[in-house]
């Protein structure tokens, strides 16, 4: 069993998000596999990029920004879940007051996969 307690984690600022990293692919022994929360703080935008090897499985907290893939917004809800595969294009915006929050699932990680499309 592992307990991962958000509050003992720090985040780590990025341009556009903020990203906390529960599970790496060492703590579970699963290649490639890595577990983040995301926040996209109020009236933030993270650029449009996309990775060629990863696969990102998003698990929603809330509905506070709006996410895009391959230049079409998403409909998302609290909750939902939604699959960006290899060579998909995404960004997000978050036009609200408050913080958007989702939980990411890596597949096929790996450091330097992140292609930054403007």
């Amino acid at each position: 069993m592992k307990l991962i307690k958000n509050s003992q984690i720090e985040w780590q600022n990025n341009s556009g998000y903020s990203k906390k990293v529960f599970l790496t692919a060492q703590d579970l022994n699963q290649p490639g596999l890595q577990v983040q929360q995301i926040k996209n703080p109020p009236q933030s935008r993270v650029d449009n990029h996309y990775h060629t090897k990863q696969t990102e499985i998003f698990c929603f907290l809330n509905t506070n920004g709006n996410f895009y893939i391959n230049s079409e917004q998403v409909n998302i809800e609290a909750g939902g879940v939604l699959v960006v595969e290899p060579m998909d294009r995404h960004y997000t915006i978050n036009k609200s007051d408050q913080d958007f929050i989702y939980i990411c699932f890596k597949f096929n990680y790996q450091e330097n996969d992140t292609i930054w499309k403007n």
